[in-house]
C-alpha cells in the first residue's frame, strides 16, 4: 500500500508539472551535495524539486510529460522553468566545472586521448598505454602516442584501470553540475544531444546555408529581396555593353562611345 505522504508529494508534482511551461530532468548522479546545495542557490529562473525515482515517474505518469520517462537518468531529479531549454541548458553548461572520472561512471561522449608526447619516460606507464589499445614509441626518452585513440565510448562504464590511467594523463572527462538528460517543451522531448549546441559551429552553418541559398537563387534566376540589387546592377551592366557594341545614342553611353571611336581610329591611323 502507497503511504498517504508519497500519494501527496505525487499529487503535488503534478500540479507543478502541470504549470511549468518546460519541463526537465537532471540527472543528480555524482553530484556532491556541496555543489548541489550552491546550484540549487544559484538557480534564478528555474525551480529544482528532488525528490524519490518512483515518485517522479508516478508524476510524469498520464501526463503530456510523460515522455520523459523514456530519458529519467540514473539519479533523476525535475527542474521547472519557464526559459527556454537551450537557454537553459547553457546556463547550466557554463556553470560546470570538470573533474576527473571514478570507476563506474558512464561516460558523457567519447574519451580520446590525443597523440602527442607525454610526460612519462620508458618504464609501467608503457605496459598501460599497451593494454589499453594506445600504440605509443619513446622520443627523446618520453613516451609519445602514435595517434589518437577512443578507449572508452559514450555511455559506456569507466572501469577503474581506466579511472585511473585517465587521472595519471589529467585528463578530465567528467562534468560537476546539473546534468540536464531531457526536457519538455509544447509536446516536444529535447534530449541532451540536441540541447548541447556548439554555437560557433550552428552560427558557421547557418552563413553556409545562407550562401548557398542566395547562390542558387542567382543560378536559378529567382527574384528576392535579398539579390534584386544583384541582377539589377548585372542587367544594367549588360544595357550598357549592349548599347556601346550596337552603337546605340545615349547621353549614359556618349562616352564609351566616344572613347571606343578614339581608340579605334587610333588602331585604323597606325595600320596605314
Amino acid at each position: 500500500m502507497v503511504q498517504e505522504w508519497k500519494k501527496q508529494k505525487v499529487k503535488s508534482l503534478k500540479e507543478e508539472i502541470k504549470k511549468a511551461k518546460v519541463v526537465g530532468i537532471v540527472d543528480l548522479d555524482s553530484l556532491p551535495s556541496k555543489q548541489l546545495q550552491h546550484i540549487k542557490k544559484s538557480l534564478k529562473t528555474a525551480e529544482l524539486r528532488i525528490t524519490k525515482k518512483s515518485i517522479i515517474q508516478r508524476a510524469l505518469k498520464n501526463e503530456p510529460q510523460e515522455k520523459l520517462l523514456q530519458h529519467l537518468g540514473r539519479m533523476p531529479a525535475l527542474i521547472l522553468t519557464s526559459e527556454n531549454p537551450f537557454k537553459l541548458f547553457k546556463t547550466l553548461k557554463q556553470n560546470q566545472s570538470d573533474a576527473y572520472a571514478k570507476a563506474g561512471q558512464t561516460a558523457p561522449r567519447d574519451i580520446t586521448i590525443p597523440a602527442g608526447p607525454t610526460d612519462f619516460g620508458p618504464g609501467p606507464m608503457i605496459s598501460e598505454f599497451g593494454a589499453l589499445g594506445i600504440k605509443t614509441k619513446i622520443e627523446k626518452g618520453k613516451i609519445t602516442i602514435l595517434k589518437d585513440t577512443t578507449i572508452v565510448k559514450e555511455g559506456e562504464v569507466i572501469t577503474p584501470q581506466v579511472a585511473s590511467f585517465l587521472q595519471k594523463m589529467d585528463i578530465k572527462p567528467m562534468k560537476i553540475g546539473l546534468n540536464i538528460v531531457s526536457a519538455f517543451e509544447n509536446g516536444v522531448v529535447f534530449t541532451r544531444s540536441v540541447l548541447d549546441i556548439d554555437e560557433e559551429e550552428f552560427m558557421n552553418n547557418l552563413k553556409l546555408a545562407s550562401q548557398h541559398a542566395f547562390n542558387l537563387s542567382v543560378e536559378a534566376v529567382m527574384f528576392t529581396k535579398e539579390n534584386v540589387t544583384l541582377f539589377l546592377t548585372k542587367a544594367h551592366q549588360n544595357a550598357r555593353n549592349l548599347g556601346v557594341e550596337a552603337m546605340i545614342y545615349d547621353k549614359d553611353l556618349i562616352e564609351e562611345q566616344l572613347l571606343k571611336a578614339h581608340s579605334q581610329a587610333t588602331v585604323s591611323y597606325t595600320h596605314l
